[in-house]
């Protein structure tokens, strides 16, 4: 699993720095272009002004003998400004060759600190050791054979993978070295990494998207681990019954309990259902108002809803005119030619008959001595 990760990864890195890789090429051939269109019209306007300068000696000609010193002046002055604009120049390219030299410069320290990592490396490979849980010299023989040929694997996995180390006791974490070339392209490779591992699928449970591992305190007061899963998949967690207490599994989900466990614990799992979600806003239900309704949802040996389509069953045509659709039913029990003995609470109420339930369950007869 890790293999496959690190192999996302280090795709991902690729795909990363060709992406920032091909935006600085675009950014330069623009600023490049620019600066040609810069130049050219530099060029341009140093020809007009070249002729522009010519046409004035021309036209100063006739009048040499009384401006000797007015062009002797300007001509200081012009020998001046391109002195100035030559210091400006070289200015400029000391500032554009100043980034490069400071490139240069952190390029070698970030170079730096790999060698001597590389060094430490190579000299703790030979006392590095692996800690195990306490066991026989055999299974710590085993654990390290099996631990060095997974280190293997996954060195041997890429060629850009130089070293890897993981947690031998619990398998918690690992780390691993990587050899990246030397490239311009800056960015946040934490971040990256971030985001690669919540959406990579390392190993997955069919119909289970998360398991959440928590401790809790039982009723003798000792500490103890509930996993908690985001979906259900119960022919799974069968499987790893030699880790997992089974007798104390449970979901809500009401079908998967029935088929697994029988209608009886489809009942129960109604119940509790009910009293948690009233339990949230401080309702205490009557536990006999409970099972009536849910052995009401289960007495026919499914789990059936408490609507009027799980009412289309019941023998009482009254009854099931007093829950909805009293049109649909009423025409549905005309057309069928159905009867009702009046035996529901529903029936009795419609044509105002005791209930046989409570006091009328039974009858008083008096005496006649």
């Amino acid at each position: 699993s890790s293999v496959r990760f690190f192999k996302v990864l280090l795709e991902a890195i690729k795909r990363k720095t060709t992406k920032m890789a091909s935006f600085n090429e675009v950014s330069t051939r623009k600023t490049t272009q620019k600066d040609l269109d810069d130049g050219q019209d530099k060029a341009l306007n140093s020809l007009e002004a070249v002729a522009e300068e010519e046409e004035n000696i021309v036209d100063a000609e006739p009048d040499e003998g009384d401006g000797d010193a007015t062009e002797t002046k300007r001509r200081k002055n012009q020998e001046e400004e391109v002195d100035y604009e030559s210091e400006e120049e070289n200015g400029e390219e000391n500032v554009k060759e100043t980034p490069e030299d400071e490139e240069a410069e952190s390029e070698k320290e970030e170079e730096t600190p790999g060698a001597e990592e590389d060094q430490n490396r190579a000299e703790g490979e030979d006392s590095q050791h692996l800690s195990f849980v306490s066991q026989t010299k055999k299974g710590k023989d085993r654990l390290l054979q099996s631990a060095e040929v997974r280190v293997s694997a996954v060195v041997e996995s890429h060629p850009s993978i130089q070293d890897y180390t993981f947690d031998t006791e619990n398998e918690l974490w690992c780390e691993v070295s990587l050899a990246l070339p030397l490239t311009k392209v800056y960015f946040d490779l934490s971040s990256l990494l971030a985001a690669l591992a919540r959406r990579t699928v390392i190993h997955e449970v069919k119909g289970i998207t998360r398991c959440l591992l928590n401790e809790n305190t039982n009723k003798q007061g000792e500490k103890e681990s509930i996993l908690q899963t985001e979906g259900i998949n119960l022919a799974e967690l069968f499987r790893y019954s030699d880790i997992l207490d089974l007798n104390r599994l449970y979901c809500n989900d009401i079908h998967a309990m029935a088929k697994n466990y029988g209608i009886e614990s489809a009942l129960r799992v109604i119940i509790k259902e009910i009293k948690d979600v009233f339990a949230v806003y401080g309702i205490v239900v009557d536990p006999r108002h409970l099972s009536l309704v849910a052995d009401y949802m289960c007495f026919e040996g499914i789990y059936k809803p408490l609507n009027r389509i799980g009412i289309q069953s019941n023998s009482s045509p009254l009854q099931q005119m007093t829950f909805e659709t009293s049109y649909k039913f009423l025409k549905d029990a005309t057309m069928m030619g159905a009867h009702d003995e009046l035996r529901s609470p529903s029936a009795c109420l419609v044509v105002g008959k005791v209930v046989k339930g409570g006091t009328g369950l039974f009858d008083l007869k008096q005496p006649l001595t």
